[in-house]
């Protein structure tokens, strides 16, 4: 005789074999969960922007505010006062057309950033070598809805600009120490 408590056993049977089979599949595959907050080796870092567009100042005030509000960082003004020197150099930001229609007009935009950044300590020696962070982020565009198509593309630099500041946040958390810092390789 099936009841409905043995219904509810079945079915919750059923759902515990399910869970199980995912995390399963997800610990084979190499996913692990991110710790959100993790320690850094340095309290007191100084950003220096070097370069003036969109991406390079968005990202500038994110990073900022993520590491002071999250990591307990703080800011300084002068290099002798720094552990460490986040150096944003050579930003660029554009936007090319990729995909047209045939009429000739822009079907399809690319939103291309880059950004080099350089990690030092208080001396100047490189904890980091210059890196080249890039990002590519495509979107459709139709010629009846143009205020949408700039709603996009400012919408496409956000998102690119948080995704560059993640990457740079995971190169931050990656310092070891600033005790041995990389020497560039002699001439």
């Amino acid at each position: 005789m099936y009841t409905p408590r043995r219904r509810l056993l079945g079915k919750t049977a059923a759902l515990l074999g399910v869970f199980a089979l995912g995390a399963t599949g997800l610990s084979g595959c190499g996913f692990r969960f991110q710790a959100r907050q993790q320690t850094l080796s340095f309290q007191r870092v100084l950003l220096v922007n070097e370069s003036v567009n969109t991406v390079s100042q968005g990202l500038a005030a994110l990073l900022e505010d993520q590491l002071t509000s999250l990591y307990g960082i703080q800011m300084v003004s002068q290099r002798s006062d720094a552990q460490l020197v986040i150096r944003l150099q050579k930003s660029t930001l554009e936007t090319v057309a990729v995909g047209f229609s045939s009429a000739g007009r822009p079907r399809e935009l690319e939103v291309r950033a880059s950004l080099y950044a350089r990690l030092e300590n208080a001396v100047g020696d490189l904890v980091q070598p210059a890196a080249l962070l890039e990002l590519r982020r495509t979107y459709s565009v139709n010629d009846a809805e143009v205020l949408a198509a700039a709603e996009s593309e400012r919408f496409q630099i956000e998102n690119i600009t948080r995704d560059l500041q993640q990457q740079l946040l995971r190169r931050l958390i990656r310092i070891q120490s600033l005790a041995n810092p990389v020497r560039p390789p002699s001439s």
